[in-house]
């Protein structure tokens, strides 16, 4: 073939390479709080310069020994930044503690670059058995302990993994079983290898997107559905927690509870603290909430100083009632406010499903109006804060709606 068409090929894969490499770039300055992209993003970046050299030696720019030690070395750290950003991106492991790990790496890959440099065959061998080495490890770790809606798009990054390192281990075999003798054909196959790079690397970046577009749309779904002050469900979470709940009970999972509250004279705190007060009460609540939770439970915020607890797996009335007023003892207490300290209470209401409702909105209407009976009680004089009581609304009539307050 002559020099020219291995030149056209050689300016082809680092034209895509480029493009890999500015696409890759964009996408993470797009998504910056992505994990990986950013060292995805300068693994592709040395990969662009390494090709770029390899251009200019068929052009006769760079010459000597030299350009193969860049050279490999370049391309072996963009294969361990690549396995590194693929462990990033799933999240596994803590890079800090991993930073000296990837320099020695490095390092590793540069002398083993020196020594190879002088010597085709035993350079092919160790290049491409570590390339191959970083791939494999890498289209793991994107497909390790993935969810059922993540496997294809991650899958799609992680077939062009192996697809590369295939490449890669073609040439590694031709090397280890070439003859004494035998003259290692290096124009022909690696244009053969480095087109089939070139093309199964389009093919990486398009899954990486894929992956990085369903990781960013994940966060946007799970920021609308979280409280951004105390960090618990919303009330659209809630919803479908409770939707969940509810198509649980009706399999036969047996009866949950939940609890309805709010906080005594929290606009009085308001008042006199300011809203940084208050938005310390209700963070001070809901990490009170979090300690207190089991695994199977859940809690929200449903707007202003309301919040709603789930309590899974209850026999009866006497379990959410005991529950109830295990919560009202953790929540209610002390709690410092700048040079004051304030004692937190609240009022509470509980439902039971399937007792109290069958639906979502029967059941809150329950647990609400419970609540606001519970506080009228105890600003009556009524039974006192920790009474181990849980003030209940009476249950629905014959028809299921409740009785005592009209219900929408």
């Amino acid at each position: 073939m002559p020099v020219l068409d291995y030149f056209t090929i050689y300016a082809v894969v680092a034209a895509l390479a480029l493009i890999n490499a500015v696409a890759l770039v964009m996408v993470w300055r797009i998504n910056p709080t992505v994990p990986g992209l950013g060292i995805w993003s300068l693994s592709q970046c040395l990969h662009v310069t390494a090709w770029v050299l390899s251009v200019m030696v068929i052009q006769g720019l760079v010459t000597g020994p030299s350009y193969t030690l860049i050279n490999n070395s370049l391309n072996l750290a963009s294969m361990i930044l690549l396995f590194e950003g693929a462990m990033r991106f799933r999240g596994f492991g803590n890079p800090a503690t991993r930073q000296w790990l990837i320099l020695a790496g490095i390092a590793m890959v540069v002398g083993i670059s020196i020594l190879n440099k002088e010597n085709m065959i035993r350079r092919y061998i160790w290049h491409d058995a570590i390339c191959v080495a970083m791939l494999i490890a890498a289209a793991v770790t994107m497909m390790w302990r993935t969810a059922p809606h993540e496997r294809i798009v991650h899958g799609m990054a992680a077939g062009f993994y192996v697809l590369m390192a295939a490449a890669a281990g073609w040439r590694w075999t031709v090397a280890v079983t070439l003859s004494p003798g035998e003259t290692f054909p290096y124009q022909t196959l690696n244009a053969s290898v480095f087109t089939l790079v070139a093309l199964f690397g389009l093919g990486w970046v398009y899954g990486l997107m894929l992956s990085v577009n369903m990781r960013v749309r994940q966060q946007v779904l799970a920021v609308s559905q979280i409280d951004p002050l105390t960090r618990l469900a919303n009330r659209r979470q809630l919803e479908t927690v409770l939707k969940r709940a509810l198509a649980r009970q009706r399999r036969g999972a047996g009866a949950f509870g939940i609890t309805y509250f709010d906080l005594d004279r929290f606009k009085a705190i308001n008042d006199r603290y300011g809203h940084a007060g208050g938005d310390a009460v209700l963070v001070t609540v809901a990490d009170r909430l979090r300690e207190f939770l089991r695994d199977s439970d859940d809690a929200a915020r449903i707007g202003g100083d309301e919040f709603v607890v789930l309590f899974s797996n209850l026999r009866d009335g006497h379990d959410l009632d005991s529950a109830s007023a295990r919560l009202r003892r953790a929540i209610e207490g002390p709690m410092v406010l700048g040079n004051d300290v304030e004692d937190v209470r609240i009022s509470l209401g509980a439902a039971l499903a399937p007792r109290d409702g069958q639906h979502i909105d029967m059941l809150l209407h329950h647990a609400d109006q419970a609540m606001y009976q519970d506080k009228r009680a105890r600003r009556a004089g009524g039974p006192p804060d920790d009474g181990g009581q849980v003030i209940a609304f009476p249950p629905p009539d014959e028809k299921g709606r409740p009785q005592g307050a009209a219900f929408n």
